[in-house]
Parts: structure tokens; C-alpha cells; sequence
């Protein structure tokens, strides 16, 4: 999430300060939303005079946190996979890991962009096979 501002009001004489989001739609689009309307920053800034500063700082400051958090998350995964002692398991084998299917996914998704190219088929084949159908059926009509 982010902090942003917009001008609005007769002839845009006001700035209009609000919490927005983006995110991908399901053609990979990056689009933003409004999470929430603050208000006015003339009217916002009566109280604080640096009040856009602070609450960008605010939603900067919780986003690197969240970043930071879920670093020791992963981190902690790969270390306690990592610690697996094979001495203490009594000759179990080591456990498997499948993890092969992500490098693969990464690669159809974001650098050969499969999924788009099969959605893009897939919708011209909606469109197209109906029209051949009745291309196909005038056609028997009319000889």
C-alpha cells in the first residue's frame, strides 16, 4: 500500500489525499485500487503541517517491516531444512523435496509468458469457431 494524492473539486483548487493498493489482474495488468478516501490536505495538514510526509514515512516504514519479517520467515524454512539431521533420524532417508515445478512455473510464467499466449488462444477460438460454424452452414445453404 501506498500514500497518493489527486487533485479534484472545481477546476482541481484541492488536493485529495488517500491509501491506495496495486496488484495483478488475471492478464498480469498491474492496477491500483482505493483502499480509503483520507480526505482533503488542506484540512489534514490544519492539525500536523508535515502530515503527508509522515504518513508516507508510516507506509514506507510498515511495508519494509513486512519485507523484513517475511525474509526471517523464509530464512528460517531454508535453516531448518537445512539442520535435518540424518544421524538422529535412525536411518530414515532424508526427506524429499519437490521443488522443481516453481523454477518451471517461473520460467512459463514470467519469461516465456505461456499462460497469457494460451488465454490469447483460447479467447480467439471463442470468437472464431462460432463464426466458422456459420460460415460453414451458409455456405451448405447456398449450394
Amino acid at each position: 500500500m501506498y500514500v497518493s494524492t489527486c487533485k479534484g473539486g472545481a477546476n482541481g483548487q484541492y488536493t485529495y489525499v488517500r491509501l491506495m493498493e496495486s496488484y495483478r489482474d488475471e492478464n498480469g495488468k498491474v492496477k491500483h485500487k482505493v483502499v480509503q478516501n483520507l480526505g482533503r490536505l488542506d484540512i489534514l495538514s490544519q492539525s500536523d503541517p508535515n502530515y503527508l510526509e509522515n504518513l508516507k514515512k508510516k507506509y514506507q516504514e510498515d511495508y519494509a517491516e513486512k519485507s523484513r519479517l517475511q525474509s526471517l520467515n523464509r530464512l528460517a524454512q531454508v535453516q531448518s531444512l537445512l539442520s535435518f539431521d540424518n544421524n538422529s533420524s535412525a536411518g530414515a532417508p532424508l526427506p524429499l523435496l519437490q521443488y522443481g515445478h516453481y523454477l518451471l512455473k517461473k520460467i512459463w510464467d514470467d519469461h516465456l509468458h505461456l499462460n497469457r499466449k494460451f488465454k490469447d488462444i483460447q479467447h480467439r477460438q471463442t470468437i472464431l469457431l462460432p463464426a466458422l460454424r456459420f460460415l460453414c452452414c451458409s455456405t451448405d445453404i447456398t449450394s
